[in-house]
């Protein structure tokens, strides 16, 4: 590898390869440091006015470049909130399930999306219960599915209904998944 200091004083190795990375040769980064005004430092910016901006060394004067500075920082900047609001909106709807119950893992929220039911659904769900049992209602998505697809169900029925016992729905649940199970077996018997 060859010293650019030639081109620069300010050049090391790391900065060589920035330039590298972004598919500039020795010759394009000579153009862009004398005739753009540009730094070592500057590689990145350099490949968004190349590719963002259809710019060539030349056309750039020095009055304009501190002002496509600031558009390309400006932008940069733009681009990195939008990616924190993200990460943040993210975190938030993990942590909008933790609300429900503090006991629910990403894996348990899974299961629950998996089971085709949105925060809202899960929430009314798991009211249902006194607190002392939510911990456990969480852990049971599929019964819930069923209440809900099978029983045709909705939370505020299982509260109002005083003939909708959940211990009973349990045991009709553990009777539905013994016949589904039953029939897959059926469907694909042992090869012996």
């Amino acid at each position: 590898m060859t010293d650019w200091t030639d081109i620069h004083q300010d050049f090391t190795k790391e900065l060589k390869k920035k330039w590298k990375e972004l598919r500039f040769n020795r010759y394009q980064v000579q153009e862009w440091i004398e005739n753009a005004c540009l730094e070592p430092a500057d590689a990145e910016f350099a490949f968004w006015l190349k590719n963002n901006k259809d710019y060539t060394p030349d056309e750039i004067d020095s009055d304009e470049i501190e002002e496509l500075r600031d558009s390309y920082n400006n932008g940069k900047l733009g681009s990195e909130i939008n990616s924190v609001l993200l990460q943040a909106k993210t975190k938030q709807k993990e942590k909008d399930w933790k609300n429900i119950n503090s006991n629910f893992t990403p894996e348990l929220i899974q299961k629950w999306k998996d089971n085709g039911f949105t925060y809202e659904e899960c929430t009314d769900w798991i009211n249902i219960h006194a607190p002392n049992d939510q911990n456990q209602a969480i852990q049971e998505p599929e019964f819930y599915a069923y209440l809900r697809d099978e029983i045709k169900l909705k939370p505020e029925e299982v509260l109002s209904d005083n003939s909708a016992d959940l211990v009973d729905l349990r045991e009709h649940f553990r009777e539905y998944e013994q016949r589904e199970l039953e029939a897959k077996i059926e469907l694909f018997p042992k090869q012996g």
